[in-house]
């Protein structure tokens, strides 16, 4: 994927399959991906992890595919 536009093409082909990961349980990475899934209207899975490190190694690593988060802490990747 290389835009939004391919990540919600790509979500309404495969409702459910696709997975996204957050620092935590309603933190503002949890809560901003459940935005973008009511604003878009598609199905992914939310992965809770203990912190913003392990949820961007998790995705780096490809056990999800996505990530919301604030731009400062994702840029070098």
């Amino acid at each position: 994927m290389h835009s939004v536009k391919e990540l919600i093409a790509l979500a309404k082909a495969n409702p459910g399959k696709l997975t996204f990961a957050s620092s935590g349980v309603l933190g503002a990475s949890h809560l901003a991906g459940e935005l973008f899934k009511i604003m878009t209207g598609i199905s992914i899975v939310h992965v809770p992890y203990t912190g913003g490190g392990p949820a961007l190694t998790a995705m780096l690593g490809g056990q999800v595919q996505v990530m919301i988060l604030p731009a400062s802490f994702g840029i070098p990747y």
